[in-house]
């Protein structure tokens, strides 16, 4: 007998994601990738776990590096290791030259996750074409 109070369900909030730069140059020196996200009105972005937000990827996820909080604005803005983030994105086989989706994500103090995508445009100056 299956006893309802024993299941556990995970609440998934759709957050809107904004990752600067727009232009990501895997030869780059630069130091962050920036990440704004936004939730939605009845949520409080002050409520968002610091240790739990990622920039997901392949082999492993990426953890924020610094994070701010804006609550009159409700808007977080995430720093993301550049190196890091050029890692998962020169991956042989996994993607190419041009758009990529990155997907962030992390869970609020109450248990409920949140996860948001941009796309950018990744570029290699300086290797030439692949």
């Amino acid at each position: 007998m299956n006893d309802i109070n024993s299941t556990s369900f995970m609440v998934m909030i759709e957050a809107d994601v904004e990752i600067e730069p727009k232009t990501l140059n895997l030869q780059s020196k630069g130091k962050w990738l920036n990440c704004h996200i936004w939730l939605p009105e009845d949520c409080n972005v002050a409520d968002i776990e610091p240790n739990s937000v990622v920039l997901e990827g392949e082999p492993n996820d990426i953890y924020a590096e610094w994070i701010w909080y804006n609550e009159k604005q409700n808007i977080v803005m995430a720093k993301f290791k550049r190196s890091d983030v050029q890692q998962i994105l020169d991956v042989e086989d996994i993607i190419e030259i041009g758009e990529a989706e990155l997907t962030v994500s992390g869970e609020l103090d109450n248990g409920m996750v949140f996860v948001g995508t941009d796309v950018i445009r990744v570029i290699d100056k300086g290797r030439g074409r692949r």
